[in-house]
């Protein structure tokens, strides 16, 4: 038994890694394989080249170091210039959006917790 406002956002975003199989396959080379990789040249162009297509919008110059772990990765939008540090993790559920020029320091969380739904649901307990 949860609470109801877990059944809306299941309802907006079928999947943790995306819409189809191919999102599936790349999510997963994302969080097992490249995710890991040392963020020299190679680490942050093939993060990045893999993250264009399972974000929802990934700005000009934008780098992603290893171990940023991301779920729902199409409800998260970069800008141009952004870099998110090491062990940074990002929950795009809701909305993400990460504007031109931002730096998000290392081991930050970001997560969505959709607040409409919990007063109803707690007043309907123990009111």
């Amino acid at each position: 038994m949860g609470y109801g406002y877990q059944h809306n956002y299941q309802n907006n975003y079928q999947h943790n890694y995306g819409h189809s199989l191919l999102d599936l396959i790349m999510w997963l080379l994302y969080a097992h394989l490249l995710s890991k990789i040392p963020s020299y040249f190679l680490g942050n162009v093939l993060r990045l080249i893999l993250l264009m297509r399972l974000l929802n919008k990934t700005g000009d110059n934008s780098t992603v170091d290893s171990g940023c772990k991301i779920y729902y990765p199409q409800g998260i939008s970069l800008g141009n210039n952004v870099v998110i540090t090491q062990n940074v993790m990002l929950d795009g559920r809701g909305t993400i959006n990460i504007g031109d020029d931002s730096l998000i320091g290392f081991e930050s969380l970001f997560i969505f917790v959709p607040f409409e739904n919990i007063w109803e649901n707690i007043s309907g307990k123990f009111g």
